[in-house]
């Protein structure tokens, strides 16, 4: 009984030090940052709200599509790019996916691409980083993107 009474002292004694009314402090002033603007505000945006969203490719270096690059070997069937979408999220990634058809004695045959990566703000426009290596320059213009893939220019517009 005796030693129960003296661990509960002990206890008490170090709750009653514990809090004997001084305080320390270890909170720091906070300094305000540069005040926050909306879209609205400004007209502009930072980030990638303003261009977030999905997209439908329009043309690629003002070809309408079906799009057939030149072949760089003629032995190889030519591929044609019939549709594609751009999806940016406003978490910084994208997706990119591409429906193409070749035609040869065998008839059509279509296969799908995808690809993904990050993008971010670079100056005045964005820049795709694709997974697994590579990077694209963005211009967007309203509801219009274009990107700029190994010298070729491809345009898409916001889905509504």
């Amino acid at each position: 009984m005796r030693a129960r009474l003296a661990i509960g002292a002990t206890i008490v004694a170090a709750v009653v030090g514990c809090s004997s009314g001084i305080t320390r402090s270890t909170a720091r002033t906070i300094e305000p940052g540069p005040p926050t603007t909306t879209v609205v505000q400004t007209g502009t945006s930072n980030g990638l709200y303003a261009v977030a969203g999905t997209y439908g490719l329009l043309s690629i270096d003002e070809y309408a599509l079906p799009y057939g690059p030149p072949a760089k070997d003629a032995s190889f069937v030519p591929t044609q790019i019939v549709s594609g979408t751009l999806t940016l999220n406003v978490n910084g990634t994208f997706a990119v996916a591409t429906t193409y058809r070749t035609v040869d004695d065998r008839g059509e045959r279509r296969f799908d691409g995808q690809f993904n990566g990050a993008c971010a703000r670079d100056g005045e426009g964005y820049r795709l980083f694709w997974d697994g290596g590579g990077e694209s320059a963005v211009k967007a213009s309203g509801d219009t993107l274009v990107i700029d893939r190994e010298g070729l220019q491809y345009r898409y517009l916001k889905h509504r």
